[in-house]
C-alpha cells in the first residue's frame, strides 16, 4: 500500500525513498516504474494481452488476461477482427489507439521488435 505524494524537492524525495516498504511514493517514481515495466514487457506478451478470443460460453476474453486491459477494448478488437469485414491485428490495434486519443493524433503502428 502506497501513500501517494505529489511533486517534491530533492531533499524531500530523498527522505521519501528511505521510508521503507510502506512509505509515501512520488508521482515521478510511479511514472518511472511504469515506464520501466512497459519497456521490459516482451511484445509477444503484449500481443497476448490484446488478442481477443471467444470462450465456449460466448464471453470475449484475452488470450492471456491482464488487469490493465478493459473488457470494452477486448470487445472492440474482437468486433474489428472477427465480425463483418475483418481487420488484421496491427490495424485493429491502431484503430483502438486512435479511439483513445484525439482525432488529429496519429499513433505509431504496431512494431513487433
Amino acid at each position: 500500500m502506497f501513500c501517494l505524494k505529489g511533486f517534491s524537492t530533492d531533499g524531500e524525495f530523498s527522505s521519501l525513498r528511505t521510508k521503507g516498504s510502506n512509505r509515501p511514493i512520488s508521482v515521478i517514481q510511479l511514472m518511472m516504474d511504469s515506464r520501466k515495466l512497459a519497456k521490459s514487457t516482451p511484445v509477444r506478451s503484449i500481443k497476448q494481452f490484446l488478442t481477443p478470443i471467444k470462450r465456449a460460453d460466448g464471453a470475449i476474453v484475452a488470450a492471456s488476461p491482464h488487469d490493465a486491459i478493459p473488457q470494452e477494448d477486448l470487445q472492440f478488437l474482437y468486433d474489428l477482427m472477427y465480425i463483418g469485414e475483418t481487420v488484421p491485428f496491427p490495424k485493429a490495434i491502431r484503430l483502438l489507439r486512435r479511439k483513445h486519443f484525439p482525432f488529429f493524433y496519429d499513433p505509431h503502428p504496431w512494431v513487433t521488435g
